[in-house]
C-alpha cells in the first residue's frame, strides 16, 4: 500500500469518515461499520479499488436546499467488522480526529477472536459502544 496514498484517506476519512457499532437485532451482538461520504463518486470508488473491498450507495432523502438549489448527490463507501476493522488498522497511524474512536473499535473487535459467547462477553462489548458515546460527546 502507497503510504502517501494512506495518509490521503486517514485525512479524507477524518473530515468524511464515520465509525459506528450498530446494535444487532438479537441486541446481544454488535456490527461495526465504517463508513466514508462523498458527493464525489469517483473519490470513492478510487478508495474502494485501493482497499479492495467496500460497498458504496447512494444516500437518500437528505437534499437539503442551499441557495435555492439543492445539493449534490452523496455517496457512501462502507465496510462492515473485519473489513472494517482492516481499513481502520490501515488509516490508524495517520488519523487525527477519529484516531481515540478508531482505537475503541480496533479494541472492540479485537475479542472476536472465535465463536465464544458469554454474558460478560456480551457486556464488556456493550461497554464500548458506551465508550464510544463519551468520546463523542466530548468532541
Amino acid at each position: 500500500m502507497n503510504t502517501n496514498d494512506l495518509i490521503y484517506l486517514a485525512g479524507l476519512f477524518d473530515g468524511e469518515g464515520s465509525i459506528s457499532l450498530i446494535k444487532r437485532n438479537d441486541s446481544k451482538s454488535y456490527r461495526l461499520q465504517v463508513v466514508l461520504s462523498n458527493t464525489h463518486k469517483e473519490t470513492l470508488i478510487w478508495a474502494q479499488e485501493f482497499f479492495r473491498s467496500g460497498c458504496i450507495y447512494k444516500t437518500y432523502g437528505s437534499y437539503k436546499y442551499k441557495l435555492g438549489k439543492p445539493n449534490k448527490q452523496c455517496y457512501n463507501l462502507a465496510w462492515t467488522d473485519k473489513t472494517g476493522q482492516e481499513v481502520l488498522s490501515s488509516l490508524y497511524p495517520w488519523l487525527r480526529i477519529k484516531k481515540s474512536e478508531a482505537d475503541i473499535v480496533l479494541r472492540f473487535r479485537a475479542t472476536y477472536t472465535g465463536r465464544q459467547r458469554s454474558k460478560q462477553l456480551y457486556d464488556a462489548r456493550g461497554a464500548f459502544l458506551t465508550e464510544l458515546a463519551e468520546v463523542r460527546d466530548k468532541r
